[in-house]
């Protein structure tokens, strides 16, 4: 560890371990490299604006500890974020560590500007809280398994392939998000999708939650074999279209009252039971 007159600091040896209750990183610009670094004081405050943590393999696993730094970015690959209850509001902070973990319960990410970037990362802590408008998750193959989670920033992006979000009660407002990661998963049972204008275009989306509710104004739903199959499902978006050729509604008990919904699917199979038996639309022009 060294530090300089402009109280700039970096820590790059590997292994270094850092377990004091209540440490407080507040040096603007400092850097954390060393690979295995672990961080496991309860309450560590990181508050330094341009914080950089890079270190393969490091560890964040201190109850409470707050992440405020501006542009802070997370790079290390594998690194663990287990921490219950941290908060990350840094703006524009960037993650982008292949294979990050977070499972601190009750996290809370508000930093607008924030890009999760990284492969294969996975968000599990149950009711962590993404906030920050415009964040963007384009890792792909990200896994978000949280229970109660809840995505509200406004215009905030999805894109990663292969994504899966099935925490059970999760909540997606955020106004003019877009969802457009190929072949993601949404399977968490009593999840709300209320963004007014909210995109989903990623080619074979897949919705089975059940008792999902879409309330979104003038939502356009474009992916391409896409399969909504969550029981007791409800569509209640004035002007919603659905697009997507080849996609499967099979839900029973569903209910599509948007105003003026447009359903142009090609080869599209509707399956909604109606008394015990199966009613069946197949568009086809």
């Amino acid at each position: 560890m060294s530090v300089s007159a402009r109280a700039v600091r970096v820590s790059t040896g590997s292994g270094c371990v850092f377990t004091g209750a209540g440490v407080i990183f507040t040096g603007a610009g400092s850097v954390f490299t060393g690979a295995g670094v672990i961080f496991t004081g309860a309450g560590s405050v990181f508050t330094g604006a341009g914080v950089i943590l890079t270190g393969a393999g490091s560890v964040f696993t201190g109850a409470g500890s707050v992440f405020t730094g501006e542009e802070s970015v997370f790079t290390g690959a594998g690194s663990v974020f287990t921490g219950a209850g941290s908060v990350f509001i840094g703006e524009e902070c960037v993650f982008t560590g292949a294979g990050s973990v977070f499972t601190g319960a009750g996290s809370v990410f508000t930093g607008a500007g924030s890009v999760f970037t990284g492969v294969g990362s996975i968000f599990t802590g149950a009711g962590v809280i993404f906030t920050g408008a415009g964040v963007i998750f384009t890792g792909a193959g990200s896994v978000f398994t949280g229970a109660g989670s809840v995505f509200t920033g406004a215009r905030s992006v999805f894109t990663g392939e292969g994504s899966v979000f099935t925490g059970e009660g999760s909540v997606f407002t955020g106004a003019g998000s877009v969802f457009t990661g190929a072949r993601s998963v949404f399977t968490g049972e009593g999840s709300v999708f209320t963004g007014a204008g909210s995109v989903f275009t990623g080619a074979g989306f897949v919705f089975t939650g059940v008792g999902s509710v879409f309330t979104r104004v003038g939502s356009v739903f474009t992916g391409v074999q896409s399969v909504f199959t969550g029981a007791g499902s409800v569509f209640t978006g004035a002007g919603s279209v659905f697009t997507g050729e080849g996609s499967v509604f099979t839900r029973e008990g569903s209910v599509f009252t948007g105003a003026a919904g447009v359903f142009t699917e090609i080869g599209s199979i509707f399956t909604l039971a109606v008394d015990c038996s199966e009613l069946q639309y197949v568009l086809r022009w």
